[in-house]
């Protein structure tokens, strides 16, 4: 895992989609007007988090472990926003018919 830097750093801060290593993450974007940092699940889940000061966006952008970051500063009982949700779990897709 590693911190944004250089592109990466200044693309996350310009509030772009940035792609960024994790094993629960695939990217971040912070919206410094809004105060709103959104993130992208591996698991096709899109959250908002809002109230994030620039100095958080700074400690998430920065982190070793986004995951860890995310699991220590934005609890469940923090608000946030589900703007998309993953898909359920087990059956995918529609059965087929038996022959």
């Amino acid at each position: 895992m590693a911190a944004l830097t250089g592109d990466d750093l200044a693309r996350f801060y310009l509030g772009l989609k940035t792609l960024v290593e994790s094993s629960n993450l695939a990217w971040a974007e912070y919206d410094v007007a809004q105060l709103r940092l959104t993130i992208g699940y591996r698991d096709g889940s899109i959250y908002a988090y809002p109230g994030v000061s620039p100095e958080e966006a700074e400690d998430f952008a920065l982190a070793d472990s986004k995951g860890e970051w995310r699991h220590q500063n934005l609890p469940t009982s923090r608000p946030y926003e589900a703007l998309v949700k993953a898909a359920a779990k087990g059956r995918k897709g529609a059965r087929r018919g038996r022959r």
